[in-house]
């Protein structure tokens, strides 16, 4: 069994955090977020 690599994508735009949903949550364990701090 493989572990799925994990991304932390980190932006403040909700367009762009959908997009790389579509874009990477098949191969990735994805984990959003809107601000930095």
């Amino acid at each position: 069994m493989q572990t799925q690599k994990k991304i932390l994508a980190v932006d403040d735009n909700p367009t762009n955090i959908k997009i790389l949903k579509k874009l990477l949550a098949e191969d990735y364990k994805l984990k959003t977020a809107t601000t930095g701090e």
